[in-house]
C-alpha cells in the first residue's frame, strides 16, 4: 500500500549512512578542460534522440520474463553491488559484462528517450485511495543499479560517448518514475537518481575525463519536481471517504453517516492497529468534543443554525475535522513552491503545528496521514547538493587545467566558471585547499540530522 512504503523507502535513502554520520566521497581527480562543444556529453537524452510514445509501456516491457532470469541467480545482487564499489581494473568482467549488450537495458534506453512518461496512475489513485499496490515500483531500483554497472564499464574502458547514455538513462529512469502523483514514486525516483550521480563521480575521477561542468550545470534543479507527486496527496482522501466529497451540501441519512464512520475507522487501521470499537469510541468522543467549536465555526461563516442543527453531530465534526486537515495540508505543501534553504524554516513550523494539532486531537484521523515533510523535502535537496558538488568539483578540474595543473585556493579564485553555492544552506560550500589536497564540504541544514552532511575529499594528480 502507498502509505506502508513510505518510511521503508526514506530509510533506503538513508543507507549507507552510519547514526550521526553523513556522507564522505573521496576521489581522485586530473586536470580537465571542457570538451568541444562544451555540451558534447548529456546527462539526459538529447532532444534529438527522443521519439514519441509513452516511455511506461516499455519500462514495462523490460519486465519481460524472459529478461529477468539474472535477477533469480543465487548472490548475482551482490555480485552487482560489490562490483559498483570495485575499482575499473577490479570489475569482474567474466562474470558481469553481459551488461554490455543487454536487451533488456537496451528497452529501458528506448523507453527513456520517449516523448512522455504517463503511469495512468492518477485514475487508479482516484479509485483506489491510500491502499493502492505498487508491486513494481521498488524493482526499478534494480535496474538502476545494472545500468550503473553498464556505465561502471564503459568508463573503464574510456568510452565516455556510451557511458554519457548509459547515465541519461540512469538520470531519465528516475525523473520517469518520479513523474507520478505518488511520492513514493518520487522517492524511488530520487534514489535511483543518486546510483546514477554515483557513477559520475566515478566519471570525474576516471583519467581523461571530459569536464562535465556544463552537462551537469544542464541537468534540472531542482532535478524532480515536487508538484506531481504532491498532487496524488489530495486525490487519494475522498477515495477512501467518498461520502467527504459533497458533505457540506446536506444532511447525512443514518446510512450515510455510518458509512462515513466505517471510512474513517478504515483510515485510522492504516496507522494504528486498535480495534473498530476502539476506534469507533474514540470518533465518537472526538465529535462531542469538537461539535461546539464546529458548530460556531460554520454560523459564524453565514450558515443558518437550522441548516447546522439539522446535521447530524459527527458530520458537523468530520466538516470541521477536514478543514482543519486541508488548512494543515496547504500550509505544509506550500513551502514546496520555494528553494530548500528558504523552505526548511517554513516546513519546519508547519511540522510543529501538525504535531501541535496531532496533540490536542484536531483533524483525526486525516493528521496522521500526512507525510513525514521535513524528511522528505530534504531526500529531495540532498539529490541537488550532490549534483552541485559536482559542479564544484568539475570548476575545480577546469581551474586546474588551466593553472599548471594546481588546486585554487579558495573557490573565489575559480573564474573561468561561476561557482554553485550548496542549495541546501544558500551560501557557498566550505572549501579547504593544502598542496594537491582539497575538502569541499556542506555542513548539515539546520533542524535536520548530521546525516545530511556533505563532504568530497579531493587528491589531485597531474
Amino acid at each position: 500500500m502507498v502509505r506502508k512504503w513510505l518510511g521503508l523507502v526514506l530509510l533506503v535513502l538513508s543507507a549507507g549512512r552510519a547514526p550521526g554520520q553523513g556522507m564522505t566521497y573521496k576521489l581522485t581527480i586530473g586536470p580537465a578542460v571542457l570538451p568541444s562543444p562544451v555540451l558534447k556529453y548529456h546527462l539526459l537524452p538529447d532532444s534529438f534522440d527522443v521519439t514519441p510514445g509513452n516511455a511506461a509501456m516499455l519500462y514495462y516491457r523490460a519486465f519481460s520474463p524472459e529478461w529477468e532470469g539474472w535477477r533469480r541467480q543465487p548472490g548475482l545482487q551482490d555480485k552487482i553491488n560489490e562490483a559498483l564499489q570495485a575499482s575499473p581494473n577490479a570489475l569482474p568482467r567474466a562474470e558481469l559484462d553481459w551488461v554490455l549488450n543487454s536487451k533488456q537495458l537496451q528497452e529501458l534506453d528506448l523507453a527513456a528517450r520517449r516523448e512522455y512518461c504517463d503511469w495512468g496512475f492518477t485514475t487508479r489513485v482516484k479509485q483506489e485511495g491510500i491502499g493502492m499496490l505498487l508491486p513494481e515500483i521498488q524493482r526499478f531500483r534494480a535496474f538502476a543499479n545494472v545500468l550503473a554497472l553498464r556505465t561502471r564499464f564503459e568508463l573503464a574502458d574510456k568510452d565516455f560517448g556510451k557511458a554519457a547514455y548509459s547515465l541519461q538513462t540512469g538520470f531519465a529512469l528516475g525523473k520517469d518514475v518520479a513523474n507520478a502523483p505518488l511520492l513514493i514514486n518520487a522517492l524511488v525516483g530520487i534514489a535511483i537518481a543518486t546510483v546514477q550521480a554515483g557513477q559520475v563521480d566515478q566519471w570525474l575521477q576516471t583519467p581523461g575525463s571530459p569536464n562535465l561542468y556544463w552537462s551537469l550545470t544542464e541537468l534540472p534543479r531542482p532535478f524532480i519536481g515536487l508538484s506531481r507527486p504532491l498532487s496524488g496527496e489530495r486525490l487519494w482522501l475522498y477515495a477512501e471517504v467518498p461520502q467527504a466529497r459533497d458533505l457540506e451540501k446536506k444532511p447525512l441519512n443514518s446510512q450515510q453517516t455510518q458509512e462515513l464512520v466505517d471510512g474513517l475507522v478504515r483510515l485510522m487501521h492504516l496507522e494504528d492497529r486498535s480495534s473498530d470499537a476502539e476506534a469507533r469510541l474514540l470518533l465518537m468522543g472526538l465529535a462531542l468534543k469538537f461539535y461546539p467549536q464546529a458548530r460556531k465555526e460554520l454560523i459564524a461563516e453565514g450558515r443558518k443554525p437550522e441548516d447546522i442543527d439539522a446535521m447530524p453531530i459527527f458530520q458537523v465534526y468530520v466538516i470541521h475535522a477536514l478543514r482543519r486537515y486541508f488548512n494543515l495540508q496547504d500550509d505544509l505543501f506550500k513551502w514546496y513552491t520555494l528553494p530548500y534553504a528558504q523552505a526548511l524554516p517554513g516546513l519546519e513550523r508547519a511540522d510543529q503545528d501538525i504535531r501541535k494539532a496531532r496533540q490536542r486531537l484536531e483533524a483525526i484521523p486525516f493528521v496522521d496521514l500526512l507525510p513525514a515533510i521535513v524528511k522528505v523535502y530534504t531526500a529531495y535537496a540532498r539529490l541537488d547538493r550532490r549534483i552541485a558538488a559536482q559542479r564544484c568539483v568539475e570548476a575545480i578540474r577546469l581551474y586546474a587545467a588551466s593553472h599548471d595543473g594546481r588546486l585554487p585556493e579558495a573557490l573565489s579564485q575559480i573564474t573561468e566558471v561561476p561557482v554553485p553555492e550548496d542549495p541546501m544552506l544558500g551560501k557557498p560550500f566550505d572549501y579547504h585547499a593544502s598542496g594537491n589536497h582539497a575538502t569541499l564540504h556542506a555542513a548539515t541544514p539546520p533542524h535536520t540530522v548530521s546525516a545530511n552532511e556533505l563532504t568530497y575529499e579531493l587528491t589531485l594528480k597531474p
